[in-house]
């Protein structure tokens, strides 16, 4: 499930590898159900090259680790300014593996932002939400080849989906 830029609801469906859409009985139970309840069914490819491994990198950081919203408010001021994650930790103050678990986990929730399309080192590039530039906060700008922009936040517990990638 994901939410678009723009609020409309979507459920969003992996197309089969080597198939151009799911089996057509799938599909229809798919939307009449979707539509039920007011989203729209959209048939998706699974992320590949850096998009992938780095969605699949921090799918392990889906939970808070300690006290996220001391250490969240902490490191989120360390990346007021984008800094590598490291230094960033470092400047927080917070202890370097407990404070990596805790920026990772703020990637995964779009808390903190960085440039998805390159690989993700312990030195990537972040930024808090509100000083990301405009090209990694708007994901319903398509890359030219028909793809969402590169972007991945994914959070449970009652706060929605929004994939773009």
């Amino acid at each position: 499930m994901a939410r678009t830029a723009n609020g409309v609801r979507e459920v969003l469906v992996l197309k089969p590898p080597g198939e151009e859409s799911l089996p057509a009985a799938r599909l229809q139970v798919l939307q009449a159900v979707a539509q039920a309840a007011g989203w729209r069914v959209q048939q998706v490819r699974e992320p590949s090259g850096p998009r992938g491994r780095n969605l699949a990198w921090l799918a392990g950081y889906p939970f808070p680790t300690g006290d996220e919203d001391g250490q969240g408010r902490t490191l989120l001021e360390a990346f007021r300014k984008p800094t590598g994650l490291r230094p960033g930790v470092a400047a927080s103050g917070l202890p370097a593996l407990t404070g990596l678990d805790c920026a990772y986990h703020m990637l995964w929730q779009r808390r903190l932002l960085f440039d998805t399309c390159q690989p993700l080192p312990p030195d990537t590039v972040a930024h808090q939400f509100e000083a990301a530039p405009s090209r990694l906060t708007n994901p319903s700008t398509p890359r030219g080849d028909g793809q969402w922009r590169c972007l991945c936040w994914l959070s449970f517990c009652g706060r929605g989906l929004l994939l773009g990638w």
